[in-house]
């Protein structure tokens, strides 16, 4: 059990505060979510709402909502827990609870950047700073997370590394061991993300590729040690496609079909059609040519053009390469077109986040 954890139960035990209760119960909540303990986060979520959620306070009411809407979002990555944490941003500013509005604007920002809403992320972290104390230990442990996160994504690996640190800090002042693995995990797995769309522009180093296998490594082997099972399936993806980069094609289509069966994924994230394309390209690089062919012609390519734009370009860069030694993969110079826009697509949003992060660090003063 978590140190959080025992000491916000330790708590609840010792209150008689009505207000309190649900406050250290929701967070409770939120910390069970994180641990992937979905079961038991929901029954608490219920009991909550049954006993406690008919507006005898609007600080109650806020809490049980936030803990509501980070259940969802961990258990199944709910487009419903975005509308919950905005009505608590919302509640939050007007009854003037500055604590709750630090709070729900850092979570906000943290599923922003998970669906890939830089402009949203960046406005809700600029509200999150106006409202948070130094000594709101919960909303700047999210805000170092998401700045980390948005840092390594745009390549801005100098600072990812102070906002880790920090990030990290606050975690484990708080004994909040769940982000502190978050962190480890977040870092490993953008390190990859970009490796991965930076492979389809140009040749990338073994020495790069070994880094990465490092992170990775790390993370496992910590979440292992932790137990903290929340979203290891996405751990699993970016094994998989790990071994693509590896070259360990063998590898990579058993990892592959392994995480055909794992949830939850986002939409935006996620397509079955994208896993068989990697099986596909895993076959066609074995030499397995006609059964990648077999199963490229039951892929909706289209379909892809819903997933982020890295995983867009992945996909480009992997048909392209079939397609110029074999035609019956599509028509090289096409798709070479396509690759071509989302590169730069791919360059434009790293650019755009960049400079957003820099107007935000000269807004708030930040190191």
């Amino acid at each position: 059990m978590s140190q959080q954890l025992n000491r916000l139960e330790g708590l609840l035990k010792s209150t008689s505060d009505l207000a309190m209760t649900v406050e250290l119960t929701a967070r409770v909540v939120i910390i069970l979510a994180r641990l992937g303990r979905f079961e038991e986060a929901r029954f608490k979520v219920r009991a909550l709402r049954e006993n406690y959620g008919d507006w005898r306070s609007g600080r109650i009411h806020v809490w049980i909502m936030l803990s509501e809407a980070i259940a969802d979002w961990y258990a199944d990555l709910s487009s419903q827990a975005l509308d919950r944490v905005t009505r608590v941003q919302v509640l939050s500013s007007a009854m003037q609870y500055a604590e709750m509005h630090a709070i729900s604007s850092a979570w906000k920002a943290h599923i922003q950047f998970e669906i890939s809403d830089f402009d949203g992320m960046l406005h809700s972290i600029d509200l999150a700073f106006r409202s948070s104390a130094g000594e709101n230990a919960e909303a700047n442990a999210r805000l170092a997370i998401v700045l980390c996160n948005a840092s390594a994504l745009c390549g801005d690996w100098a600072s990812a590394q102070s906002w880790f640190a920090k990030g990290r800090d606050f975690s484990l002042a708080e004994g909040d061991q769940a982000s502190v693995e978050a962190l480890q995990h977040n870092r490993a797995v953008l390190t990859l993300t970009c490796a991965r769309a930076e492979a389809c522009i140009s040749p990338i180093e073994a020495e790069r590729i070994k880094t990465v296998r490092r992170e990775m490594d790390s993370s496992r082997n910590l979440q292992l040690l932790t137990r903290i099972s929340a979203l290891a399936n996405h751990r699993h993806l970016a094994e998989a496609r790990l071994l693509i980069l590896e070259g360990r094609f063998e590898d990579a289509v058993v990892a592959l079909a392994s995480v055909r069966n794992e949830a939850p994924f986002a939409s935006y994230h996620f397509s079955q059609f994208e896993i068989d394309l990697e099986i596909a390209y895993c076959k066609f690089r074995l030499n397995l040519v006609e059964d990648a062919l077999s199963l490229f012609l039951k892929i909706d390519i289209r379909s892809i053009a819903d997933l982020d734009v890295d995983d867009q370009l992945s996909a480009s860069n992997m048909c392209l390469e079939m397609a110029r030694l074999d035609p019956r993969f599509g028509d090289p110079t096409e798709i070479s077109l396509r690759k071509e826009e989302l590169a730069l697509a791919y360059a434009k949003a790293k650019i755009d986040l960049a400079a957003g992060l820099r107007r935000l660090r000269d807004d708030h003063e930040l190191v």
